[in-house]
Parts: structure tokens; sequence; C-alpha cells
């Protein structure tokens, strides 16, 4: 990482409320002003997974369960374990409270880093896109109150799981939505305004929110999606009957290094923003774009 110091979240704010009042876009500030969200950003580093503490974050390796966990199935074949953040020492990079303060947050797909298989291939291309693919990941809070141990991946490949990484930094930034959110139904200009008048304005306006710190990125819980395609919310909100106003990006996992989805993907994992105050990850969605 580098030696810039990160701001915290109301240094954070506050100068991306001065981002729009010098803006050519100042007479929305109203509008604008409530749309900004925290993301939470995770930097990691090959690590041996012996030397990454049970219970802390990481990507990758064998993830660390209670006693009674059952490794999750789809279709009858073990998912790869993709993550876990320990809840509690994210509290102070999650300002609103969204996310649990305690346990651990794991995240699992069927998609494989290798994709030597036809099937891998198939699931590359399908996962949170056809109704079959239902179950294909999953996203697991286990409370603090149980006791953990690390647990080696039922898949009899070693190269279907990804190597372990520890994280080696966590700090937050500000965000506003992607262009394809900002003129989705709860927008702030529908798509003619938008790319007649407005688009050059705001695209300025986050590229300054991240000055005066510019750091590298791997991962992101929260915030918002960082599409590499189409706006995902109205899939998701599909997907899992839910309404597309009330998604919300959960977590975003960039192919950095040994962490590839279909070659050089991102990972998207929505959640109704309902179920994430109740604490309740059995309806979030996944898919892949690369």
């Amino acid at each position: 990482m580098q030696n810039d110091t990160p701001l915290s979240p109301d240094e954070l704010y506050e100068h991306a409320l001065d981002v729009i009042r010098k803006s050519e876009l100042s007479k929305y500030f109203d509008q604008l002003a409530p749309r900004f969200d925290f993301s939470i950003e995770i930097e990691t580093e090959a690590a041996p997974d012996e030397d990454i503490p049970i219970g802390s974050h990481k990507i990758g390796g064998s993830p660390d369960v209670a006693p009674d966990f059952e490794w999750p199935l789809w279709n009858g074949e073990p998912l790869t374990f993709i993550a876990q953040f320990d809840l509690s020492s994210l509290v102070p990079f999650d300002p609103r409270g969204l996310l649990p303060s305690h346990g651990l947050l794991s995240f699992f797909s069927m998609l494989r880093p290798t994709l030597f298989e036809p099937e891998d291939f198939l699931m590359e291309g399908i996962i949170g896109m056809e109704p079959e693919t239902r179950g294909a990941w999953r996203v697991l809070h286990t409370s603090s109150a149980h006791p953990l141990e690390r647990r080696t991946s039922p898949l009899e490949n070693e190269w279907a799981s990804y190597p372990a990484e520890r994280v080696s930094g966590v700090w937050n930034s500000i965000e506003l939505p992607d262009w394809c959110e900002i003129i989705a139904p709860d927008g702030i200009w529908d798509e003619d305004e938008f790319f007649g008048s407005v688009h050059d304005a705001y695209r300025d306006i986050q590229r300054n929110l991240f000055p005066p710190i510019s750091l590298p990125h791997d991962h992101y819980l929260l915030g918002y999606a960082h599409y590499r395609q189409d706006e995902m919310r109205g899939l998701a909100a599909d997907f899992i009957d839910r309404d597309e106003i009330s998604m919300r990006s959960l977590a975003q996992f960039s192919s950095r290094r040994e962490m590839t989805f279909a070659g050089d993907g991102y990972g998207y994992f929505f959640i109704e923003k309902n179920d994430l105050k109740a604490g309740d990850f059995s309806q979030s969605y996944f898919s892949l774009q690369r």
C-alpha cells in the first residue's frame, strides 16, 4: 500500500460535499449529497494459509468455521471458498452500521479459479443469470459465540481452490453510483438528460472524490458496484424476487494475482437492504462480469 494516509469517514464526507459545491452540478447538491456511500476497500497479499490467524480477514485458502459447519453444496458439488471477514474489526470502517458488528462473514460460489473442466466454463456464463444456478453461491454469517476451526475444502483437486491471501490493508472510500444507477428508476436524471448535459460533469465529480489520497484497491465491501458491463441491480432483484431500488452491493471481488474470476472478471454479491439490516444473508445474489 502507498504511504498516503487514508481519510476518516467524516473527512471523506466533507471532502465529497466540497467537491459537489465546486462542481458544475452544484445546483444538484441536495439530490447528490444523500447518494454518497462508503465502501470498505480491501488490499491483499499472498501468504501461507497457516500464517493467517484463525478468525481474521482472508481471501482464498481454507475457511474458518464453527465445529458443526456443513460445507455448502450445489447439485452435490462443494462450493469454492472465496473470502471471509472479521466483522468486529470492520466496525470503524462501517460508519452507517450496515454490517453485523460481530462474527465472521464468509463467501462461497461455484466459480472455480482454474476453469479446466467443461462445467466450469459453462458456469462462468450462466451463474446468477439462469434460474437453475440458484444456490450456486452462499454468504454465511458465523456468530462470534461459536469457536472457530480451519476446515479444508472437500474438493479433490487443490487447483479448484483459491490460494490464500492475507488482508494487508483496509480503508474507506466514498462513492457516487455508476452512471447506469444514477439514471435507474431511483436516479436523478433520465438517460437523455444525463448524456445530453450531465455526463462529463458527473464523471469529473467521481474522479475528484479520491484526492487528496490515491490508494490501490483489490476488493470492496458495501459501497456501489463498479460494473464492467451493464447495471446489475435489476437482474439481482428479478432473480431473488425483490424490488430493484431495494438492492445494494454487498461485496465485489476483483481478479488480482491468483484470485481470478474467469480470467479477469469481477464477482459481484448483492443483497436486499432490509435483509442486510436483519442480518439475513440467505437471499443474497451473485454473478460475474468480464
